[in-house]
């Protein structure tokens, strides 16, 4: 799990960060923490791989409302809680997707109790994702939605269920990610999701959105056998 704050003040961050690793330590978990003091340099390095964020409402420069709106254009999932002196920035956070907010001065049994709610909510709605590089920005992509990943040439081609994504990633830097997954290959230019496989026949594999893909000899082999191990589990 990767937790990101973004918080201008040293002392509130202090605080944060202690509470955060009570609380993961009390359910016998880790995390990576990341600290920011400006929400600019937030988002220039920000990777797409966040699960949580803590934002500071009130910072200089850009407010953490606006950060969270420039958040949303980069990663439409992670998770974002306000850490703010003012409820008012509970109703807008509903603009922003934000899960919740926290009042300062933080007090830990509230704390708990809404981090702990926070950390329930990622375990039993997480998808798999996989995040590659396209354009200047990392996307992350729901595994289910993938149907297959072309390349055609040095282009990579993600094509999912909401669309054709083309990805800078090269595919030998998304092979291990993608096979892990259940993405395999059955040719030197194409992985499908197996998933996704709705029948095999001869030198072609058929996927449920209607899709053909061939098969190639040097591939067959190993693709059945991954494909009936992915069936019988």
């Amino acid at each position: 799990m990767k937790i990101y704050i973004v918080e201008d003040d040293a002392h509130a961050e202090e605080t944060l960060e202690k509470m955060i690793l009570r609380v993961l330590k009390e359910i016998g978990t880790t995390a990576e923490i990341r600290y920011y003091t400006n929400g600019i340099v937030f988002l220039q390095e920000y990777a797409g791989d966040g699960d949580v964020v803590f934002l500071d409402c009130e910072m200089p420069m850009m407010n953490g409302m606006e950060v969270a709106r420039r958040l949303r254009d980069k990663d439409g999932h992670v998770m974002i809680i306000f850490v703010t002196n003012l409820v008012q920035y509970a109703v807008e956070g509903y603009e922003v997707g934000a899960f919740d907010y926290i009042l300062k001065p933080l007090s830990y049994p509230a704390f708990s109790r809404k981090f702990r709610r926070a950390l329930q909510k990622i375990e039993s709605g997480k998808d798999a994702f996989i995040s590659f590089r396209s354009g200047r920005s990392v996307v992350k992509a729901v595994v289910t939605d993938v149907y297959y990943v072309e390349v055609n040439g040095h282009n990579v081609t993600v094509h999912t269920a909401g669309g054709d994504i083309p990805s800078r990633s090269p595919l030998s830097e998304l092979e291990p990610s993608l096979a892990e997954f259940g993405i395999v290959r059955c040719a030197s230019c194409f992985m499908v999701n197996l998933l996704h496989v709705k029948q095999v026949k001869a030198d072609k594999v058929f996927l449920t959105d209607g899709t053909e893909i061939a098969l190639t000899r040097s591939y067959k082999k190993e693709f059945m056998q991954k494909l009936a191990a992915y069936l019988n589990k």
